[in-house]
C-alpha cells in the first residue's frame, strides 16, 4: 500500500511540479506482470496561490485477477519444472506449431502436441530447468522472459530465452516461438549431446 504524502507546498515561481508515486516492490498489475518501482507525472499548478497545499495522495496497486494466459503459462512452467509431459500439453492446442531456433538436431518447427511432446522429453534427458524472469501480456500474446539452464550432458547451457506465445479463440497456445540468449551456446551442447542416426535411419 503506498504510504500517505506528505502535504505539498508550491515551490516559489513554479507554474508546475512532479510527483513521484511508488508502490511496493514485487506490486503485480492486473496483467499480471510486475509493476514499475515508480510511476512520475506532472500536475499542472498554474493559478494555484503560494502557500495553498496539495491534497493528499492515496494509491496502490491496481486491482485485479491475473490474466489467464499468464496464469497457463505458469502452469507450464510449473510441469515443466516437475517433469509432467502431460500437464504441459494441457494448455495447447492439436494444431501447435512450436519453433526452436538454432542449427542442431532439435532445431526447427515441432507441429502437433506429438512432436512438441518429444522434443521435450529429449530436453529432459539434459536436465533443462526454466525460471521465469517477466511476463507481458495483451489480447492474444505472452512474452515470457526466462532463465534456462542444462544440469546434466557434456558441456552446459546457462542464458536467458524469450519465448512469444499466442493463444487461440479457445484459450489454448497454438503457436510459440523460442528466441535464444547465446544460440551458439545452445548449437554447440545439442550437437555434443544428441547424435544423430547413420544413414539410412537418419532419412524419412
Amino acid at each position: 500500500m503506498l504510504q500517505d504524502a506528505a502535504p505539498l507546498t508550491v515551490p516559489e515561481g513554479a507554474s508546475a511540479m512532479t510527483v513521484l508515486i511508488e508502490w511496493e516492490p514485487d506490486s503485480v498489475s492486473h496483467t499480471g506482470t510486475a509493476l514499475a518501482s515508480g510511476i512520475r507525472f506532472e500536475q499542472d499548478l498554474r493559478g494555484t496561490d503560494q502557500g495553498d497545499r496539495c491534497t493528499r495522495i492515496r494509491g496502490g496497486p491496481m486491482s485485479g485477477t491475473k490474466d489467464p494466459k499468464v496464469a497457463a503459462i505458469e502452469d507450464f512452467f510449473a510441469a515443466y519444472g516437475a517433469g509432467d509431459v502431460d500437464a504441459m500439453s494441457a494448455v495447447l492446442a492439436e494444431g501447435i506449431e512450436w519453433t526452436i531456433p538454432g542449427r542442431h538436431p532439435l532445431s526447427g518447427t515441432k507441429r502437433g502436441v506429438a512432436e512438441v511432446r518429444a522434443f521435450f522429453d529429449q530436453l529432459g534427458k539434459s536436465g533443462f530447468k526454466a525460471e521465469p524472469i517477466f511476463f507481458g501480456v495483451n489480447d492474444e500474446y505472452v512474452v515470457d522472459i526466462h532463465r534456462g539452464w542444462t544440469t546434466e550432458g557434456t558441456g552446459k547451457v546457462d542464458t536467458t530465452w524469450a519465448l512469444v506465445w499466442h493463444f487461440d479463440a479457445a484459450g489454448k497456445v497454438d503457436r510459440v516461438v523460442n528466441l535464444s540468449g547465446d544460440q551458439h551456446q545452445m548449437d554447440a551442447f545439442v550437437w555434443e549431446n544428441y547424435a544423430l542416426a547413420p544413414i539410412p535411419d537418419r532419412l524419412a
